[in-house]
């Protein structure tokens, strides 16, 4: 898809409109990973960065890169602790 969109020049008088185009792009991505409208590849791909880039704005935003629904968080953390336990007497 391509979209044009017209700035006023003074606000970018420090930047090339291949910079402000990068940034626009970043930053949408940044907003639809942080709705979770798309995944954290799609928004890789969709800024043209690598992932640990990503992370790092999202960190830097505080945007979160993982997230959990409802529950699923502390049945994650049970799970954990059951195969600690399960390791320890084994082992």
């Amino acid at each position: 898809m391509r979209v044009e969109i017209v700035l006023p020049d003074q606000h970018f008088i420090d930047s090339s409109p291949q910079e402000v185009m990068s940034e626009m792009k970043l930053h949408h991505a940044l907003f639809l990973f942080q709705q979770g409208k798309i995944s954290i590849g799609a928004a890789c791909e969709l800024a043209d960065i690598n992932i640990y880039d990503f992370m790092t704005v999202c960190y830097k935003y505080q945007i979160p890169i993982m997230s959990y629904a409802g529950n699923e968080l502390e049945e994650e953390i049970q799970n954990a602790l059951k195969i600690g336990e399960y390791a320890h007497h084994c082992g």
